[in-house]
């Protein structure tokens, strides 16, 4: 995985967004000797029944398809990349299909790059179907009483696409770093141009106890969300997790290993403002099955 800003916040959503579900979800996953990952998955929500299949394969040729995945909805992704030494590696995505009105879904064609040097991670990619879009990226850590993981990314659209008369527009711009200790950690970043900053805390209290907290401040809308939760782990097949956040929301899940292969996930959230209504309150439930 690529360094960016997003990626930095990976350990605070483990357990502040991962393993919530509201859908009937099943997923098999198999790798063959060649290292070729087949997954398939459905998914049984409100809006009705969705499913994928993905293809994965890297290390056998000189490019590695990252990704190929079609959808029952029409929508194919594909991923690969190119590693040409161990600092530079050339990336190319692309998605395309049916687009329905008023989904927010939307093909793209990107290519682009990862260069590491030392300490140093930067990413630029050109979106040539839309704009074309440019987005720069740079992560530089530093290690020295504690771990320190800095940057910030840049995303412009160039605006060729229009007529002559528009102008290149800077999308968004995002500052953020993370600090790390061995019991706790602190992420701080800016989002949509500055108009909100995201401040998160993750503390360990020992090996099967860990609590998170995320704070949302938009100065642009004057608007603030809080997120709080925790991890417990029971033993090594065994997680339960839970959070409530400023709307009054509260979620809990549980997690088990059946077995080395298969993995049982339930969740479920309600509305403590609207107890009344069933539709405040959803469930899920998700069958993992990896060969």
């Amino acid at each position: 995985m690529s360094e960016s800003l997003a990626n930095l916040s990976r350990e605070f959503q483990e357990i502040l967004e991962d393993d919530y579900l509201s859908c009937k979800r099943l997923y098999f996953s198999s790798t063959n000797e060649d290292k070729t990952n087949v997954t398939v998955e459905g998914e049984l929500g409100n809006k009705g029944t969705t499913a994928a299949v993905s293809i994965q394969n890297k290390g056998n040729y000189m490019i590695d398809l990252d990704r190929l995945r079609v959808k029952s909805d029409g929508r194919i992704l594909l991923e690969a990349s190119l590693k040409a030494n161990d600092n530079l590696k050339f990336i190319m995505a692309a998605e395309d299909g049916k687009q329905e009105p008023g989904r927010p879904l939307q093909s793209f064609g990107k290519i682009g790059s990862e260069i590491v040097l030392g300490n140093t991670n930067f990413n630029i990619d050109i979106d040539v179907v839309n704009g074309p879009l440019i987005k720069g990226s740079l992560i530089q850590s530093y290690n020295s009483i504690g771990k320190w993981k800095f940057g910030g990314e840049a995303i412009v659209n160039t605006k060729f696409d229009e007529n002559k008369a528009s102008r290149p527009e800077l999308v968004n711009l995002s500052i953020g770093g993370l600090y790390k200790q061995q019991s706790y950690s602190v992420y701080l970043r800016s989002i949509e141009n500055f108009s909100t900053f995201r401040l998160c805390y993750l503390h360990k209290l020992n090996s099967i106890i860990s609590v998170s907290t995320m704070i949302d401040l938009n100065y642009k809308l004057n608007q603030q969300k809080m997120i709080f939760g925790g991890v417990y782990k029971l033993d090594s097949n065994t997680t339960f997790k839970g959070k409530v956040d400023s709307n009054a929301i509260i979620s809990g899940s549980f997690q088990h290993k059946i077995n080395p292969f298969v993995k049982l996930t339930m969740s479920a959230e309600v509305d403590a403002q609207g107890w009344s209504s069933v539709e405040n309150h959803k469930s899920g439930i998700s069958l993992s099955f990896n060969n």
